[in-house]
Order: structure tokens, then sequence, then C-alpha cells
């Protein structure tokens, strides 16, 4: 689908009404247990319902067969570029914790800063309270 999606975008996908889609839509599909982002180039309308002939950009013919109703998950309503290698490195088991490992340790040096900080304003405070008392004797 290049060059509107690349290899790495994450999309987003809108559910909506099979009315609503037009030509040069794209949407997101399965077909024989794969998920599918095309464009669509003609949309037949038959007695019962309609199908969908799609093709991808950088292809130089359409799609074999038509994309039925039932196949549909929705319409791509915008990308996010290179997010991809992100989501499927914290797919992958080895990610995940290093990813898990890296917050921890974040959310342990910030604690640490707060707690050093804290013991500085309580020590600010107890000298405080010394001058105030020395000011009285």
């Amino acid at each position: 689908m290049q060059p509107i999606l690349n290899i790495d975008d994450v999309i987003v996908v809108k559910k909506c009404d099979i009315r609503e889609l037009k030509k040069n839509d794209i949407i997101t599909f399965t077909k024989e247990e794969r998920t599918i982002s095309h464009r669509i180039v003609k949309i037949i309308e038959r007695e019962k319902d309609r199908v969908f002939i799609t093709q991808g950009d950088n292809n130089e013919i359409t799609d074999d067969g038509y994309v039925k109703d039932v196949q549909i998950y929705g319409k791509v309503i915008f990308n996010i570029p290179k997010i991809g290698k992100i989501v499927e490195y914290i797919q992958n088991k080895a990610g995940f914790i290093r990813i898990a490992v890296l917050v921890i340790i974040i959310f342990i040096l910030i604690s640490m800063k707060d707690e050093k900080r804290n013991r500085r304003k309580m020590v600010r405070k107890k000298y405080e309270i010394k001058k105030e008392r020395e000011k009285y004797n």
C-alpha cells in the first residue's frame, strides 16, 4: 500500500457500516486467514448485498475474487508511521521483559530521586525550626 501505508506503520481501523464505504477507501479485511488492508477500486451492488473489488496501491492488478461484508473489519482512518517495529518488539516475550525491566528501573530511579528530595526538605525544615527556636532563646 505504499506510499500511503508502509510496512512498519500501525494503522487505526474504525468499524463502519458497509453502506458507508465508497470507492478509494482503504479497508482492512480477512482473506484466507490473513488480514489485509487494500483500497476499494470497485463496488458491486447485488440483490442482497454489496461486494468489493480491492487492490493494493503497489499492485498492477486487482485482488482475486470479491471481498464480502462479513470479511471486513473496517475502514482505515489513519496510520502511525514506524511504530510497528516497537509494537512487534513488545509482542516478543524477550522484548516485553526488557521493556518491563526498563520501566521498573526508571520507576526505582524516580522514587530514589523523590526520596532524596524529601530528605533534603526534612533537613531544611529541621534547620528552619532550629533557627526559629534560637530566636526565642
